[in-house]
């Protein structure tokens, strides 16, 4: 009878590590989908964020030279 209580001790021990491990992913998940904490609906639209990125972006890389090799060769 020991042996019975042992190993069922061990499969609930298994399954504990499982349930942790699932809950886990669980919690990534909904962090993805943007579910964990409440939405502030002050925030602006990810699609303004990324607007203002891309002008942040788009003020920050200078633009590149239209010269071809040759005439930067040649011009030098």
């Amino acid at each position: 009878m020991s042996w019975r209580i042992e190993s069922l001790c061990i499969y609930a021990d298994v399954i504990m590590e499982q349930t942790k491990i699932f809950l886990k992913e669980l919690d990534r998940l909904k962090g993805v989908r943007g579910e964990l904490i409440q939405q502030d609906p002050t925030d602006e639209p990810v699609s303004a964020l990324f607007e203002s990125i891309e002008v942040e972006h788009a003020a920050k890389v200078p633009k590149r030279s239209r010269k071809s090799k040759y005439q930067e060769y040649n011009n030098a």
